[in-house]
Formats: structure tokens, C-alpha cells, sequence
């Protein structure tokens, strides 16, 4: 009999929700009461329930008119204005007791939620009109701040109506001749006399579509509350909008989302609990942070006592750019000038001076020993001129022009400076850290940011020749440019018809018509690994393709990438090379022989395995 019994509760739990359910369905239930599709009975229909939900019959006691909404609903989901949860019953029986904002039924046989309303129940729904003076929730009204027309005062629900709201409540001053209706233009309560109760005509009005004239603000601050309510109605919340948009584009920010009170509290009904607003924080990408230089280091001390020379300072960056900020700006190392007076003549050089002891030989060779200061003056050009007919024409335009000697110099050599927006330079620069020394044309004197060099160290940079280099567009020093030249400028000779400003207007015209961006190339082959076993490295780089230009965007990132390669430790490697070097080994059992078998082993890690099969045997033997 036991598995009789066993058999009988599995059907009663297939007929109680288990199994699919036949429900009328008619309008849309939803737990958010804006989302909730009103019932028309011509449209009620038959629909199978999806596992776990039961027939529902949701009864709306806040809206005017509203039919029953009937459906399938899951058990574990409630509805608006339900305080417990629903818990289905073979048939349906309106809950809860009494009146409120709503009534439901939740049974779990098939076909069991069409519920026939009583007429008592109909009242509930404050849908018979006017002739049910109990529907509505407040019978008595008060009006203050109406002053004009003097329509302040107490007002009662009457049995009267308007023609074009029928089903609208109307109310009337208790001692005067004002009345609240409903506007004619359909949108909204009036207030008015009789005599408006068929013309439309009002001195009043609120504007806003509620279903009793105390909900909501009116127009003009008139103030309309409710002075006697009806039965207890329990406060009732909507339900949440979407989340708002995030308020911050990057790092953190905040959003919110809200709900608005359907039906207030009335007649010591429960309040509404929580607040109308959530709110929670959000984030999306990180924010740009622009790298930024830490402070300079102390000055360092300057190159040449007299003559001219330089001094430095560092700095480092002190936070690096992160998520597309900007790169720091500017260079890490600053130079500047020295010592600048002139120097003296030493004392050695004044007794030679003054010596009348003196051939002919020896005043040349003191001629040529004196210190190059005024003979690089009067020897060097005032003006010089850059230009090619080549390659560098078109990749450093810029550069091309006449330059001016200024009055300082730099490391004991003149110094050409190029006006313009964009200042250039011309030095003989050095640095006896990286062992450097070379003629630079750049944007930042004293410093090696070249567009041009040469390396010979002539005292005066027209008279170099050749031996110029310059930047091409991939990135890298040319030399294939034998036209690229410096040379001395004589303004009377050369100002008609110069070539080489006609390249610079050209070039400016170009500049200030179109905006380019900085292109990569992209990155070559991995290079061989720098190590066979024990970790090395591989590296691999790109060039610039194209250059910023008209305030262009520069590059981004280095043009260099590296990574690990061949990681396995060298002794693995040949462990598994020479396996029968570890046999022999280990076949050694003194501690004498031991010892003298790994320092063979060892050193002779390369001979053939004859030769080790051959020191076996004579080890045994």
C-alpha cells in the first residue's frame, strides 16, 4: 500500500503547480504599477502557465473604472501593494479583508480566476459614478488660497455630475453657490458655480489627471486637502525608473534611479516607507592623467672657469602617464650659461708678449697659440644660410633658412639663432658624459634635440664642408644628402630670389592649411634572443612614418618593445643533452672518485660518447 499512497502525492503535487495550468488571462500583471495593462472583458482569453506560476485575479481599488487583470503569475513575485506574499488556493477568494488598495486571488486549479464581482465588491472599485457617494476615498474637501471668486471653504460629494466626465465626482460648497468638477477640456479638476456644471467654464483649476481633486498641486497656489477621508487606504509606491546615466565619464561617479507614491496614505492607512530615490556609485574607465616632472635637481657645477660655459640640472618625472594622458613636456635635463666673461691672459702669456727677444717663427707660433676667442670673431660669418636641393629639403623644411649670430657663445663657439614661431639653433655642443662633441642644429640651445649634425669640431660651422646628417621621416640619421650645406649668408648677394626662404613659405603655407597626426610604422621582426639558455631577451622597433604637423597629434608610446626568451636554465639544457654523464656519475661511490668525476665531467662536457665510454672502462678495469 505504500507505494500506493507514494503514487497518490505525486498527482496532488502535479495538480498544485507542478503541473502547467490552464488560467483566463486578460490585461498584463506586472510588479511595476506603470507596466500594469488594463483588462477589457472582450479581449479574456485561455493561456497555459509556465511551471511555477498559478491563476491570478489582481483587483486595482486605486483607479477609477478598472476591470480585474487576470493571468498566470509566479508565486514568489509580488504585486504592488501586497505586504505578504502570495500563496496559492484551489479556488479564488478575494484577500484581504476589508477595504484597501487593492484586492488579489491566487488559486492553482485550471480555469479558476475568473472572478464575478458583487456588487459590494464593485463598489470597491470606485467605478459606479456618482450614485455611490461611498466610493470615493475623501467625501469632504477643503479649499484654501482660492481668494478670487471667494471659492475657499469646505465642499461634499454630491450626486451631481458633469456630462463630459460622467464618472467623475462633483462637489459643493457647503453655503455657497462654488462647485469642484472636472474640466470640460478633459485634463484636470475646476472650480466654479453651478451654472459651469453645464458651460465648462471655471475660475480654477488644478491641470492634473488624478482621480480625486485633493491629489496634487492646483495652479495659482490654490490648495485643495482632503478634510474627512473614508475608509483606511494603505500608502502605495510605484515602482523604480531605470538607472541614470553614470555622472562621471571616468573614475568614479554616481547614478539613481526613483519611484513616485501612486496612492498616498488616507484615513490611517500606512505611510509609504523608504525614500522616492536610490542612488549608488558607478565606474567606467580610468580618467587621463597627464604625466608630471618632479622638482630640478641642484645646479651643477659650470664647465670653464671664463670663456663661457654651462651648467646643468636635472629632474625626473614624477608620475607617468596613464589612460591617454598627455606626455610631460619639455626635457629632463636643463643648460644653461656661465661664466660668460671673458677670460684673462695668463701671466706666462704676458712675459712672451713682452718679450723683444723674439724672431719672426716665434711671433707666428705665439700668434697661433693665443686663445681662439677673437680670432673665432673676426674668422666666423655674421649670417649663415641653410639649405638643400635633396632629401632634406623635403624632411627637415624647417631647418632651411638664414640664421644670425647672437652675441653669447656656447663651448667657445659662435651660436646662430633662426627667428620665427618656432626659434632653431645653431651650437657646437658637448657632453663629457656620453663622450660627445658635434655641431647641432635644434629647436633648444644647449641641449642635443638635432634635426641636422655633423661631427667635425671646425671653429666656425660654414667652413665645415661636408659630413651633414639630418632626421628622415623613418626616424633614423641619413647622410645621403651631399647638397646639404652651411654656409656664410651676405645679405647684398643673397637677399633676391632666395631659394631657400622660398622653401620655409612654402613649407609654412603647408603647415598652416592642414593638420597631420603622428603615424607609427609597424613593429618589425623579434630579434634574435640575446641568450640561448638562462633568459634573454628579444627585441624588435618601429619607426616614425609621419611626423605632427599644424598642431598635429605626436606619437604615442616608444618605438621599441621587449620580451623574455629562452628561460630554461642552462644546466637543464644539458643535462638533457648528456644523459649519460649523470649515469656516470652516479655510478661513483667513494667519495674520493666523486669528486674527481665531476671535475671530468665538467670539463669534458663536449667530447663524444666514445671517449666517455672509453674512461668508463678503464675506471672498472
Amino acid at each position: 500500500m505504500g507505494w500506493k499512497v507514494l503514487i497518490l502525492l505525486i498527482e496532488i503535487l502535479v495538480c498544485r503547480g507542478v503541473k502547467s495550468l490552464t488560467c483566463y488571462e486578460c490585461g498584463k500583471l506586472s510588479e511595476d504599477p506603470l507596466q500594469i495593462v488594463d483588462c477589457f472583458e472582450k479581449d479574456k482569453s485561455l493561456v497555459r502557465c509556465n511551471t511555477g506560476e498559478f491563476c491570478l485575479t489582481y483587483i486595482r481599488n486605486y483607479k477609477l473604472g478598472s476591470e480585474p487583470v487576470r493571468g498566470c503569475y509566479p508565486q514568489n513575485q509580488t504585486l504592488p501593494g501586497l505586504v505578504k506574499t502570495t500563496k496559492p488556493s484551489p479556488t479564488c477568494e478575494l484577500e484581504p479583508e476589508g477595504a484597501g488598495p487593492v484586492k488579489y486571488c491566487m488559486c492553482d486549479t485550471d480555469r479558476c480566476n475568473d472572478v464575478v464581482l458583487s456588487p459590494q465588491q464593485r463598489n470597491l472599485l470606485a467605478s459606479s459614478g456618482p450614485d455611490s457617494l461611498s466610493a470615493s476615498s475623501c467625501p469632504k474637501v477643503e479649499v484654501t488660497n482660492a481668494d478670487y471668486a471667494d471659492c475657499n471653504g469646505l465642499y461634499e460629494v454630491t450626486s451631481e455630475m458633469v456630462e463630459w466626465a460622467p464618472e467623475r465626482f462633483v462637489y459643493k460648497h457647503i453655503t455657497k453657490d462654488r462647485y469642484i468638477f472636472w474640466n470640460a477640456g478633459g485634463l484636470g479638476w475646476s472650480i466654479g458655480k453651478q451654472a459651469y456644471l453645464e458651460s465648462g467654464s471655471h475660475w480654477h483649476r488644478s491641470g492634473l489627471d488624478t482621480n480625486e481633486p485633493w491629489e496634487g498641486e492646483w495652479e495659482g497656489g490654490v490648495e485643495v486637502s482632503c478634510s474627512e477621508s473614508g475608509p483606511a487606504v494603505d500608502c502605495l509606491w510605484s515602482g523604480y525608473s531605470a538607472w541614470t546615466a553614470c555622472s562621471a565619464t571616468c573614475g568614479k561617479g554616481e547614478q539613481y534611479r526613483e519611484r513616485k507614491v501612486l496612492q498616498p496614505a488616507r484615513g490611517g492607512g500606512r505611510g509609504c516607507l523608504g525614500g522616492d530615490r536610490q542612488t549608488r556609485t558607478c565606474s567606467s574607465r580610468a580618467c587621463p592623467r597627464n604625466c608630471e616632472w618632479g622638482p630640478y635637481d641642484s645646479w651643477s657645477s659650470c664647465s670653464k672657469t671664463c670663456g663661457g660655459g654651462t651648467r646643468t640640472r636635472r629632474r625626473r618625472v614624477k608620475k607617468r602617464e596613464e589612460a591617454g594622458g598627455e606626455p610631460c613636456k619639455g626635457e629632463a635635463v636643463d643648460v644653461q650659461f656661465c661664466n660668460t666673461q671673458k677670460c684673462e691672459p695668463t701671466e706666462d702669456k704676458e712675459e712672451n708678449d713682452n718679450s723683444e727677444n723674439k724672431d719672426d717663427n716665434d711671433e707666428y707660433e705665439d700668434y697661433d697659440n693665443i686663445d681662439d676667442q677673437n680670432t673665432i670673431e673676426d674668422a666666423c660669418c655674421n649670417k649663415v644660410s641653410v639649405g638643400s636641393t635633396g632629401n632634406a629639403r623635403i624632411d627637415q623644411a624647417l631647418y632651411m633658412g638664414i640664421y644670425t649670430r647672437i652675441d653669447n657663445e656656447f663651448n667657445g663657439k659662435p651660436v646662430y639663432r633662426r627667428e620665427g614661431r618656432n626659434p632653431l639653433y645653431i651650437y657646437f655642443f658637448t657632453s663629457e658624459r656620453d663622450r660627445l662633441s658635434l655641431w647641432v642644429i635644434g629647436p633648444e640651445l644647449g641641449q642635443f634635440i638635432a634635426g641636422i649634425r655633423n661631427s667635425k669640431t671646425g671653429n666656425c660651422v660654414h667652413d665645415l664642408g661636408g659630413g651633414w646628417k639630418y632626421a628622415s621621416r623613418a626616424g633614423v640619421w641619413e647622410d645621403n644628402d651631399p647638397s646639404l650645406s652651411v654656409k656664410c649668408y651676405d645679405d647684398r648677394v643673397n637677399a633676391d630670389n632666395d631659394p631657400v626662404n622660398d622653401v620655409i613659405d612654402d613649407v609654412f603655407k603647408k603647415k598652416e592649411s592642414s593638420r597631420q597626426n603622428c603615424q607609427w610604422s609597424k613593429f618589425g621582426p623579434w630579434s634574435e634572443c640575446s641568450r640561448s639558455c638562462d633568459k634573454g631577451t628579444q627585441v624588435r622597433t618601429r619607426v616614425v612614418l609621419r611626423e605632427p604637423r599644424g598642431g598635429g597629434r605626436a606619437c604615442r608610446g616608444g618605438n621599441r618593445q621587449r620580451r623574455a626568451c629562452n628561460q630554461t636554465p642552462c644546466d637543464v639544457l644539458e643535462r638533457k643533452k648528456n644523459p649519460t654523464t649523470t649515469t656516470t656519475t652516479t655510478t661513483t661511490t667513494t667519495t674520493t672518485t666523486t669528486t674527481t668525476t665531476t671535475r671530468r665531467t665538467t670539463t669534458t662536457t663536449r667530447r663524444t660518447t666514445t671517449t666517455r665510454r672509453t674512461t668508463t672502462t678503464r675506471r672498472t678495469t
